[in-house]
C-alpha cells in the first residue's frame, strides 16, 4: 500500500509542478506516522529527517500543527522569536530538511561548473585564512553557509519592505543587492561567494520558494538577535567551536551595553568580532533610543547610527547575518519611512588581529589597495609599504573614505560601470558618476586612474571580488588610524585607539 500511495503522490506532485512551475511537497500519513516527500531530480524522495510519529493514545496536537505549519508555510505575521525561528526554520524543522536536501541536490548537479568552482574555492581560501586548522573544507558546510546567507539576504529585503516573494523580483536581484543600491542603502547585500546559486539550474525557483516562506514572519517585531538562533541551530556546536565561535546570550550583551555605553549619543561602539551581531543589535537600539530622546529627527538617527555602532568579523557568513541584525535593530518603521535617508550599515568583513599589516594601505594621499595581492584570502603583501606603481593600485582620497555610505556607493557604481562593459572594449568616462557624487576636481585624476585599473582588472578576468574587497577593507583600516577614536571596544584587538 505504501508503494502504491507513493506512486500516486509522485504523479500528483509532478503534474502540479509542471502546471505551476513551483515546488510542491507531499505528505503521506496513516494518522500516526507522517511522512514528508519532495521531488529531486525528477523522482520522489522521502525527507527522512522530517518524519513525525504521533502517539495515537496521547497525541500532541500542538506539536503536529506546528509541524504541518512549517511544511505548508501557511501562517502569516508570525512573531520571529528565537524559539519560533528554531522550530520553523532550524535544523529540526521540516522546512530546513527540505531546503538543505534540495540545495544539496542543486549543488551536486552544478559543482563542476566553472562559476561554482571559482566561488567555492574563494570561500574555502577565505575560511582557511580566517580559521587555519579549525576549517574543514566540506561540501555540507558550503551548502549550509549558502543556505544561511540566502536566508539572510531574503530577510534583509523583507525588513526594508522590498517584498522578495513578488514575481517581479528575481533571485539574481535578491542576491546581488540591486534594490539596496537603488534605494541608497549600502553595506547590506552584495555579490559574494554564495551567489553561485542564481547562476545554476534550479537556483531561481529555490530562492523564490524560500522567500515565500520567510516573508510569513513579522520582521518588525524582533527584540533579539534572531539570526544567531538560526545560525546556532543549523551549524552544529562542534563545528562552531572549531571556528572559535561562542555567541553571547542576548541578556548578557544587553547588560554589557547598558553598563559600557553610558553616553551612546556621543560614543562610538565597536565590536571587533561581532559574530551575528548580538552586541550591535543592542548598541544600535540603545543609540537610537537615546538620540530620539535627545530630539534627533528620525532621518538623522538612521543616517548617523552607522558612525556610532560598528562591527567587524572575519567570517563571511557572520558578517551577512550581522548586517541583517543591524537592519532589524533600526526597525522596519524607520527603514520604510518615506523620509528615510541614504545610509550604510557599518558591518565589515575584516580580521581585527591584523591591523599592523593593513596600515600599509594608507598614506597622506588616502587609501591605496594593491591589485596584485591575494584578494581571495585577504592576505596583505608585507613588501607593499613605500612607493608603489599607480597602475598596481586602486586609490581613493581620504575624504571619500571617511563617509562610509558615500564611499560604499561610489565604489559600487565604479565597479559596476567597469564590469558591465564587454571585456576589451574602451572604458567609458566615469564623469557622470563623479558629478553625481560631487567629487572635487582635485580628487578626480586619482579616481580616474582607479577606474581605468578596475577596467583592466575586468579585462584580465580578475574582477570577481574587487568591489567586495575594497568596501570591506577600507572602513576598518580607516577606523584603526591613530586620529580616529573608539569609546567602547568589544573584542579588544591590539593597537586600537580607545578613549581613556
Amino acid at each position: 500500500m505504501v508503494k502504491l500511495a507513493e506512486h500516486m503522490l509522485d504523479g500528483y506532485l509532478a503534474t502540479r509542478i509542471r502546471q505551476t512551475g513551483r515546488r510542491y511537497v507531499g505528505v503521506l500519513t496513516d494518522g500516526a506516522e507522517w511522512r514528508l516527500y519532495h521531488r529531486i531530480d525528477d523522482r520522489l524522495q522521502q525527507v527522512e529527517k522530517a518524519t513525525r510519529a504521533i502517539d495515537p493514545s496521547n497525541p500532541d496536537v500542538d506539536e503536529l500543527l506546528s509541524w504541518l505549519e512549517a511544511v505548508l508555510a501557511a501562517g502569516r505575521r508570525i512573531k520571529p522569536t528565537p524559539g519560533e525561528i528554531d522550530r520553523k526554520l532550524g535544523a529540526g524543522s521540516p522546512s530546513y530538511a527540505l531546503d538543505s536536501a534540495e540545495l544539496a541536490a542543486i549543488y551536486a548537479r552544478s559543482r563542476n561548473l566553472p562559476t561554482v568552482r571559482v566561488k567555492r574555492d574563494m570561500w574555502a581560501k577565505l575560511l582557511t585564512t580566517a580559521s587555519g586548522t579549525g576549517f574543514t573544507d566540506d561540501d555540507w558546510l558550503f551548502v549550509n553557509h549558502t543556505l544561511l546567507v540566502t536566508m539572510a539576504d531574503v530577510i534583509g529585503h523583507a525588513v526594508v519592505g522590498f517584498q522578495p516573494e513578488a514575481p517581479t523580483i528575481s533571485a539574481a536581484t535578491i542576491m546581488s543587492g540591486e534594490l539596496f543600491a537603488q534605494s541608497q542603502i549600502g553595506g547590506v547585500v552584495e555579490s559574494d561567494f554564495f551567489g553561485w546559486i542564481v547562476e545554476v539550474p534550479g537556483g531561481e525557483q529555490f530562492i523564490k520558494d524560500l522567500a515565500r516562506r520567510l516573508t510569513r514572519f513579522a520582521w518588525g517585531q524582533v527584540e533579539h538577535d534572531v539570526m544567531k538562533a538560526l545560525y546556532e541551530s543549523i551549524i552544529p556546536e562542534h563545528i562552531r567551536h572549531q571556528f572559535g565561535e561562542y555567541y553571547t546570550p542576548d541578556w548578557l550583551a544587553e547588560e554589557i551595553i547598558d553598563k559600557c555605553a553610558d553616553d551612546p549619543v556621543n560614543q562610538r561602539v565597536l565590536d571587533a568580532s561581532c559574530g551575528s551581531g548580538t552586541f550591535l543589535f543592542h548598541a544600535a537600539r540603545r543609540y537610537i533610543a537615546a538620540a530620539e530622546a535627545a530630539g534627533r529627527l528620525g532621518p538623522d538617527v538612521v543616517r548617523e547610527v552607522g558612525d556610532h555602532v560598528i562591527g567587524f568579523d572575519v567570517h563571511p557568513v557572520a558578517v551577512t547575518l550581522a548586517r541583517v541584525t543591524y537592519l532589524l535593530a533600526i526597525g522596519t518603521d524607520r527603514l520604510q519611512a518615506s523620509d528615510r535617508p541614504a545610509f550604510s550599515v557599518s558591518v565589515y568583513l575584516a580580521d581585527s588581529l591584523r591591523w599592523g599589516k593593513e596600515s600599509v594601505l594608507w598614506s597622506d594621499e588616502g587609501l591605496g589597495v594593491l591589485t596584485d595581492l591575494d584578494h581571495e584570502s585577504f592576505i596583505d603583501d608585507p613588501a607593499s609599504a613605500g612607493e608603489v606603481d599607480p597602475a598596481r593600485q586602486l586609490r581613493f582620497p581620504d575624504g571619500l573614505v571617511a563617509n562610509a555610505g558615500r564611499f560604499n556607493q561610489l565604489v559600487s557604481e565604479l565597479a559596476d560601470k567597469a564590469t558591465e562593459r564587454e571585456r576589451g572594449t574602451p572604458a567609458t568616462s566615469p564623469t557622470a558618476i563623479f558629478d553625481r557624487f560631487e567629487i572635487h576636481d582635485d580628487d578626480r585624476p586619482v579616481l580616474e586612474r582607479t577606474f581605468r585599473n578596475m577596467c583592466e582588472l575586468h579585462d584580465k578576468g580578475k574582477d570577481h571580488i574587487w568591489g567586495y574587497y575594497v568596501r570591506n577593507v577600507a572602513r576598518p583600516a580607516w577606523l584603526a588610524r591613530p586620529d580616529n577614536r573608539v569609546d567602547v571596544l568589544l573584542g579588544n584587538p591590539p593597537g586600537w585607539p580607545t578613549a581613556s
